[in-house]
């Protein structure tokens, strides 16, 4: 199987939600794409889709009932069986999504000899079906990215301040203090991992 981002998603939080400093800074922006990307969909951390995002999955044409990983899944929006690269399309009514976010084919069905099953599906919190996105995960992303943008701002970190003649100054960032955000940011994003069994 094969998986893969067809839609991106919109960002999770926005750069006024760190703090006023950074509503109109432009590496705020950059850097809540990254954080929200090491939890977020197929790529991220946690196997699941936090903002609403398009996805295609390339499964076995035999299977009758598919599982679609990175939910939670809002809707499919389409399913195909493809063979010698020529797509014939499922009608809507052959196919479900059930309860459990897998695909279930109930016919009736193409009479086509298939290499594979295409389908196209929108995952991700959508705030109507699958519900907001959670805090935990919102609050997650703000700590991370705050973090990495006062690491840039390098005054918050001076260890020392020498001036006689050139001057010199140091600058630190305690490992207590990244620990304690990473501790926190794993805790947060914790009971959102999805495994697969």
């Amino acid at each position: 199987m094969a998986l893969r981002v067809i839609v991106p998603p919109d960002p999770i939080v926005t750069p006024a939600e760190l703090g006023s400093d950074y509503a109109s800074d432009p590496a705020a922006s950059l850097i809540i794409s990254s954080v929200t990307g090491k939890y977020d969909g197929p790529s991220g951390t946690l196997g699941r889709c936090i903002g609403p995002q398009t996805l295609e999955l390339i499964a076995r044409a035999n299977d009758d009932c598919v599982h679609l990983p990175c939910g939670p899944v809002i809707e499919i929006e389409a399913v195909s069986f493809v063979s010698d690269g020529t797509e014939t399309a499922i009608d809507e009514d052959a196919f479900r999504l059930d309860p459990r976010g897998k695909l279930r084919l109930v016919g009736p069905l193409p009479n086509v000899s298939a290499d594979y099953l295409k389908i196209r599906y929108r995952a991700g919190y959508d705030a109507d079906e699958t519900g907001a996105i959670p805090d935990p995960l919102k609050q997650a992303v703000i700590l991370e990215a705050r973090l990495i943008l006062r690491m840039v701002d390098t005054s918050l970190f001076v260890k020392a301040d020498q001036v006689d003649g050139v001057g010199r100054t140091e600058y630190t960032l305690p490992e207590q203090v990244s620990r304690v955000v990473e501790n926190a940011v794993a805790n947060l994003v914790s009971g959102f991992k999805v495994s697969q069994i």
